[in-house]
């Protein structure tokens, strides 16, 4: 794979078995960099199904899993039942994880 300035990891690997210590650091920088524009463009088409869910199935699940609240208390907050609040959870969850399941590279386990 090429990098911006043309040396491909080829080119790296070479030195590397020629004894250039600075070839080893390149690499994992280079890889480094590219699991970070990975990750951001996910957390980018993350946050746009976030966003394109309705306002309620939003907050419950930014409720359950950023702000750590239980059922019981996700349903005191929204004023919802329990009962109505583990639904919309349980439905949020289903819904979230069909938009995921076309982005390449989701695993739903």
């Amino acid at each position: 794979m090429n990098d911006e300035n043309g040396r491909d990891d080829d080119d790296l690997l070479i030195r590397l078995e020629g004894g250039d210590e600075r070839a080893l650091t390149e690499l994992f920088t280079r890889h480094r960099e590219r699991r970070r524009r990975i990750r951001l463009r996910l957390d980018r088409r993350l946050q746009e199904m976030l966003n394109a869910m309705e306002p309620l199935d939003r907050e419950v699940l930014a409720l359950r899993h950023f702000e750590e609240l239980s059922n019981g208390e996700v349903a005191q907050v929204l004023g919802l039942s329990k009962t109505a609040a583990s639904n919309r959870y349980i439905r949020a969850l289903e819904r979230l994880k069909e938009r995921l399941e076309g982005m390449p590279g989701f695993r739903a386990d």
